[in-house]
């Protein structure tokens, strides 16, 4: 609201006053921030970039060191510059942020790199967090400039981080001995395009993370383990998205984790993997991509190789098998023969529905309430593919039909061949069918 001016304002009015008033009131507003307690000030500093944070001793003279106190640190490197003297400067921008910091612990630690630097700096910057008891640590190197970042084994005993997370493109590696790995309060394990040095690192890693619940890895083309193991009593949720395209000697990717309850796999099979996964008792939900090697012709045994992984899921209640694992299973010569008795739903990804490997499905699935078809789009094209889908009624009715199944859902349901005569048969002999929905 504007304030009149002092013509307006006659001798017996109060509202010069009133204004006055206002005015005192407006430059009190203005640092009511800085009245706030230093904890609350430093909750509202920590969710800022550092430097963001650092800024603000410019302020006034409550504000000059506050930020040093910060227990989130969050360094990005915003140049858009790679050259040495741009790493240079923020290496001595790290360094002097470190330094600074005055707070007896950091609970996050985020480092944002997007330049090389010299490997001992890392052993440096990560211990220093680790002396100041740190919770979290974030490292995203996924533009290094191609120089290669061993992981310190510093950090590999930390006995007070819980939450750990490196996205790399390739740049990182970790190479960690047997017997050589203490973090028994990690149970989130983020890696991301992370290189592992030996068949062991990865399986050392995992084995030194007593209490681990939470596991997510992508692994790149190149990655240079053949065999890659990972086995874990307290693992409760799984993220794996494996894009080695394997060739030459044989592989291995062996899964053992009788706690698991959800798991995301992806995965290429191919006739050089062996792909072993064991023990999921626990398992409660499941999504599935099995990945021919689409720079190879379609061959059945190698597609064979994904039966005895599927099956392994039969104690899982909700499954999602993508088109590519559909168009995998019915390339291959052998069936499914385990009996999913817990399976409730079902979700399946199609491009060009093979009928058979649902109808496999359907059969093995005796208590199955709810089955979903959606249409996507699948990376096993091959021009030399004539099959043609076709529905073929089953020689028996399978048993959920007369039990359990209740609600079917289709989305894409125009492009789906043969999608009416499905439809058909379901209505035909579903006994308990209560929802049917297409789109």
């Amino acid at each position: 609201m504007a304030c009149p001016s002092s013509s307006e304002i006659s001798p017996n009015s109060d509202r010069g006053g009133n204004c006055k008033k206002l005015a005192v009131e407006a430059e009190s507003l203005v640092d009511r921030i800085s009245d706030l307690p230093d904890e609350i000030l430093l909750d509202i500093l920590s969710l800022l970039p550092i430097k963001s944070a650092a800024e603000t001793s410019i302020l006034s003279r409550r504000w000059r060191f506050l930020w040093t106190n910060v227990h989130c640190i969050d360094i990005q490197y915003s140049d858009t510059r790679y050259d040495e003297d741009a790493c240079n400067k923020f290496t001595r921008f790290v360094n002097s942020i470190l330094q600074l910091h005055n707070a007896p612990t950091i609970d996050k630690f985020y480092l944002h790199c997007l330049c090389a630097h010299d490997p001992s700096y890392f052993k440096t910057w990560f211990g220093i967090a680790i002396s100041k008891n740190i919770r979290e640590l974030h490292l995203d190197c996924c533009n290094a400039g191609y120089r290669e970042l061993e992981l310190p084994a510093n950090l590999f005993t930390c006995q007070t981080l819980e939450i750990l997370t490196v996205y790399s493109n390739g740049d990182i590696f970790i190479n960690v001995p047997s017997n050589s790995v203490s973090l028994p309060r990690l149970t989130s394990l983020i890696l991301t395009g992370v290189m592992f040095v030996t068949d062991e690192s990865f399986q050392n890693l995992v084995s030194g993370c007593t209490v681990l619940k939470y596991l997510k890895v992508t692994r790149l083309f190149l990655d240079i383990p053949t065999s890659f193991k990972i086995s874990s009593p307290s693992l409760k949720h799984m993220d794996l998205y494996d894009q080695v395209y394997y060739h030459g000697d044989s592989h291995s990717l062996e899964i053992d984790a009788p706690a698991l309850e959800y798991l995301s796999l992806r995965c290429v099979v191919s006739r050089e993997l062996t792909l072993d996964i064991k023990n999921l008792y626990s398992i409660k939900e499941a999504k599935v991509a099995l990945v021919y090697n689409v720079h190879k012709p379609i061959e059945s045994i190698c597609c064979n190789s994904a039966v005895t992984p599927v099956e392994a899921f039969s104690f899982v209640k909700s499954l999602y098998l993508t088109a590519d694992t559909m168009k995998t299973l019915s390339n291959a010569t052998s069936q499914l023969t385990s009996r999913f008795q817990r399976l409730t739903e079902l979700e399946v990804g199609f491009e060009c529905c093979e009928w058979s490997c649902l109808q496999n499905l359907l059969e093995i699935s005796d208590n199955l309430e709810v089955l979903c078809l959606t249409k996507e789009d699948s990376m096993m094209f091959d021009p030399h593919d004539t099959h043609k889908a076709c529905w073929r009624n089953p020689e028996q009715v399978p048993q959920c039909f007369s039990s359990s199944l209740r609600e079917i859902r289709i989305t894409g349901f125009n492009e789906l061949a043969d999608g009416g005569e499905l439809i058909r048969y379901i209505l035909d002999h579903d006994n308990v069918l209560e929802s049917v929905n297409l789109s």
